[in-house]
């Protein structure tokens, strides 16, 4: 009785659960990664700064290099505020279906924001530009911060801690060095010759032309001949589940009482189930083979899950978070149906999550076979 009060009150939240878990299932490596980035970022700033005391600076969040230059998130630096104005401006619910997808573009524009900015810092120098000093401590002093009746006070400035004012004083420098690349940049005057140079770039004698082969051509045909290549991946199975994460010793006491008919399955999931399918008596719904290896990492006790018999019960299995679980076959595997559009989609999605270098071998493929049959008479002949 203990466990079913405690989960009643989250009950209301188990159609949120099962929308993550919908997405989760949609796009998982994109899910995981955005809950990567979240979970970084809290450790980052929130727990590590509360257990050590500036702990936040010692962690390493480095996204990638410009030209061997690190670009990394580091609390107020450029990444960050990037990242702070883009969740701002999409203000984003975690209701909101797309919102994984969106947060994933929000730390992608800001990463590439933050390049370009370190990409623009490391030209003024080669150009030989270094921020004045004057100049930055005069755009200091201008800022709303330090001003008090319209002027500035030494005592609002005097206020900050020494670390602060210097990450500030930094900050101003490479905004006044952003700016003068803009100008300068913006401002470049436009030679007399370059009018002429493009107009001739129209002329019959410099033409360019160009094929693509996107992704999105990846022919229906290529997907289904995948499938039927690989039947064991979709065939189509319809479990229930009870998931155990207290301990090994009571999954295997729930596990032998539903093989021996001391309780049913699904009363054992509504009462003693852990995970998001519990409310359902465990009912998973149908799904594709390969979409099991979520819940069973071991490919042998997937292989004999998923070829159960009607009615019959898994053996107790570990799961990749540490759990124990058991299925039941709601009904036998079935082969997958070609004509079913959702299946066949689901087989694309395979592909292109998993075997994404087997999409590009067949565009260079036929990039190389267009190549080849337009050399002899001609790129229009060829397209032809």
């Amino acid at each position: 009785m203990a466990a079913k009060e405690s989960r009643s009150p989250a009950a209301g939240g188990d159609s949120g659960k099962s929308e993550m878990m919908q997405r989760f299932k949609e796009r998982p490596v994109l899910f995981i990664g955005s809950f990567a980035i979240l979970v970084l970022i809290v450790i980052a700033f929130v727990v590590m700064p509360a257990i050590v005391p500036g702990a936040a600076h010692e962690i390493d969040l480095t996204f990638g290099t410009y030209n061997k230059t690190p670009i990394r998130f580091v609390q107020n630096g450029y990444f960050h505020q990037a990242q702070m104005q883009y969740a701002q401006m999409f203000q984003l619910s975690p209701d909101d279906p797309s919102y994984m997808e969106a947060f994933h573009w929000i730390w992608r524009m800001a990463f590439e924001d933050t390049v370009i900015y370190t990409g623009m810092l490391e030209e003024m120098p080669q150009a030989g530009f270094t921020a004045p000093e004057a100049i930055v401590d005069r755009e200091v002093a201008a800022l709303p911060r330090f001003q008090e009746n319209g002027r500035f006070s030494v005592a609002r400035y005097r206020a900050m801690d020494n670390n602060s004012r210097m990450n500030l004083w930094r900050q101003v420098q490479e905004s006044v060095a952003i700016n003068y690349f803009l100008q300068d940049t913006s401002g470049l005057k436009i030679s007399s010759r370059e009018a002429p140079f493009v107009a001739s770039m129209s002329s019959p004698r410099r033409s360019f032309d160009l094929v693509s082969f996107p992704m999105s051509s990846y022919p229906e045909s290529e997907v289904i001949s995948f499938a039927m290549a690989n039947p064991g991946l979709f065939s189509q199975i319809h479990l229930s589940v009870i998931t155990i994460y207290s301990s090994e010793r009571e999954a295997r006491q729930i596990h032998e009482a539903v093989r021996s008919g001391a309780m049913t399955f699904e009363e054992a999931a509504m009462g003693n189930s852990q995970d998001f399918y519990a409310t359902r008596a465990g009912d998973m719904g149908m799904r594709s083979a390969y979409e099991l290896r979520w819940e069973v990492s071991d490919e042998q006790e997937r292989e004999r899950i998923i070829n159960l018999p009607q009615g019959d019960v898994s053996n107790l299995v570990r799961t990749p978070n540490n759990g124990w679980a058991f299925f039941r076959a709601n009904q036998a595997a079935m082969p997958m149906d070609l004509n079913d559009d959702y299946q066949r989609n689901q087989v694309l999605f395979y592909i292109m999550d998993n075997m994404r270098g087997r999409v590009e071998d067949w565009l260079l493929g036929e990039g190389q076979t267009f190549f080849t049959q337009a050399r002899a008479p001609g790129f229009c002949e060829g397209a032809e």
